[in-house]
């Protein structure tokens, strides 16, 4: 049989095939490659078409409920540009109308919630007296019969006040005395922490307050000597309210005193410029104290005749009462010590300065919190 080889023990016989069955073998091989690679594509062509069958729903999930969701806040939008807004604000005569509906809805609901009795006042209109006069009689108090008053919750925040004051002043001395070198002589302000603390604090206050005036080139660094800011407080007492004397509104009248011993000591030195500078110099030591200081207050809240915003003016009466008394000693070589001229003329500025600022007729502006007013108004 053609095609077959022949095994045998002897010689191995090969025969020849002819060429036309090698050419139909090499196309049936061929045509089971290209079978194969045709399956292979039909696998994995099911195999995508499977995944895009699982992918597409999704998407198409997602953009169904994005539409909706859209249908949804349109309908929304339209319903209530439907039935709460407008398209045109309409006549001023419409909108007078409706506005005249929305308040008279508000205030017959708040009436409706709220059980508050009718209250009556005196209209603004009428004048600032009669408004006066209505004040006093809604809150019951009688200027012509009513016994002057105890202010002894007054007291107690006025001397909370000052403690707090103190004790500022005290913590922000600690504070500058870090940084500072305390390499002075034993003096009067340096016997406690408390007095050292206080005398840095005032040091720093003076010396900054003295750079930007022109006896800055007269006077050299001021040091304080002596400090005492007092253990006591001041009481308030016999309040009473009295018309002011424009009758635009009322005022209130505070006795009041002061007795302690508040202790100031400066020690610097006076340069003289002529005829060249720094010629010489002459120094100067300064202690202040002061024992008792009493009076009557005069408190008044309101505006002046002349329209200007709301403030408090204080002053005090001219029969205040001011004991103090200075020392002195100047020079370095030859010294004047305790010239009464001086603490004459020292005094006298003071309690001038007194009667020219808070002393009536002058008072002490202060301005209270405006509605309306400009923030560019210092009086805002």
């Amino acid at each position: 049989m053609q095609g077959r080889a022949i095994w045998a023990e002897g010689p191995i016989h090969s025969f020849d095939l002819p060429s036309s069955s090698l050419e139909r073998g090499g196309q049936a091989l061929k045509s089971g490659a290209s079978k194969t690679h045709a399956y292979m594509d039909e696998e994995v062509g099911t195999s995508t078409a499977e995944a895009w069958t699982w992918i597409v729903p999704s998407l198409s999930f997602i953009q169904g409920f994005m539409a909706g969701q859209a249908v949804l806040l349109m309908l929304f939008l339209g319903l209530f540009r439907y039935f709460f807004m407008t398209s045109s604000p309409g006549t001023r005569a419409q909108q007078q109308a409706d506005l005249l509906q929305r308040v008279h809805a508000v205030r017959t609901s708040m009436d409706m919630r709220s059980h508050v009795p009718p209250y009556a006042r005196v209209p603004y209109e009428q004048g600032v007296q009669a408004c006066v006069q209505d004040l006093l009689s809604q809150v019951r108090y009688d200027p012509s019969e009513h016994a002057p008053e105890s202010l002894d919750w007054l007291n107690v925040l006025v001397a909370q006040l000052l403690m707090s004051y103190r004790m500022s002043i005290l913590n922000a001395g600690m504070c500058a005395g870090r940084n500072e070198d305390m390499d002075e002589p034993a003096l009067p302000s340096t016997a406690n922490a408390e007095k050292t603390a206080a005398k840095l604090a005032l040091e720093r206050v003076l010396n900054e307050a003295m750079q930007g005036r022109a006896t800055k080139h007269f006077l050299d660094r001021l040091v304080v000597t002596d400090i005492d800011m007092g253990c006591r407080y001041p009481t308030f007492s016999h309040a009473r309210v009295r018309p002011a004397l424009h009758a635009k509104s009322t005022l209130v009248e505070i006795d009041f005193e002061y007795m302690d011993a508040l202790t100031l000591g400066i020690d610097t030195r006076m340069w003289l410029h002529f005829p060249q500078w720094r010629f010489g110099s002459l120094a100067a030591n300064l202690c202040m104290r002061v024992e008792r200081f009493a009076g009557t207050l005069v408190l008044e809240i309101g505006t002046l005749p002349e329209p200007t915003p709301v403030q408090a003016r204080v002053c005090l009466h001219p029969n205040f009462v001011l004991d103090a008394h200075l020392s002195t000693i100047l020079g370095s070589k030859s010294k004047l010590q305790d010239v009464p001229k001086i603490e004459e003329l020292f005094l006298a500025r003071l309690r001038s300065w007194l009667e020219h600022n808070v002393v009536w007729p002058h008072f002490w502006h202060i301005p209270l919190p405006g509605i309306g007013t400009s923030p560019a108004d210092p009086l805002a």
